[in-house]
């Protein structure tokens, strides 16, 4: 279970399918855990994918302070199920808020509450970068 992540998170896999057939469907969705609600994050199946060869799956999954899960479901033809299906390697990037520093680099916002530094041109992006929102509740964000 996984929360508080950051705006540039991303989840990086590889993924196999092998199938006779072209109805094999591979779903990674985010669960949220305290909703139960899921999010399909992507679609892999044969028309994206070379049967029978390892592909790699990069995909962003933001900022989301709830607690969430990250899943992978199969679909398949009712009553039929003829592939080989492998997930290996699952590994999360960047996904931390920014650690708080003292001092920001001149081309760099010092987050109010947190005290980390993003980049100047990440405030007022609708996108919480800070982790505490304060690069999204100034006044100049009411300008844009």
């Amino acid at each position: 279970q996984y929360f508080n992540s950051g705006t540039d998170c991303l989840m990086e896999f590889y993924v196999y399918l092998s199938s006779a057939t072209s109805d094999n469907v591979i779903l990674p969705m985010m669960r949220h855990t305290e909703s139960g609600y899921s999010t399909q994050l992507d679609k892999y199946d044969l028309s994206v994918m070379e049967d029978g060869v390892w592909t790699k799956g990069l995909i962003g999954l933001g900022r989301h302070l709830d607690a969430f899960q990250i899943v992978f479901g199969v679909v398949h033809e009712e009553g039929k199920y003829d592939a080989g299906i492998a997930l290996d390697d699952l590994t999360f990037f960047d996904c931390a808020v920014r650690p708080p520093q003292e001092e920001c680099m001149p081309n760099e916002f010092h987050c109010k509450i947190n005290k980390g530094c993003v980049f100047k041109e990440q405030i007022c992006d609708l996108s919480d970068d800070c982790g505490d929102l304060s690069d999204e509740n100034l006044i100049e964000c009411l300008e844009f």
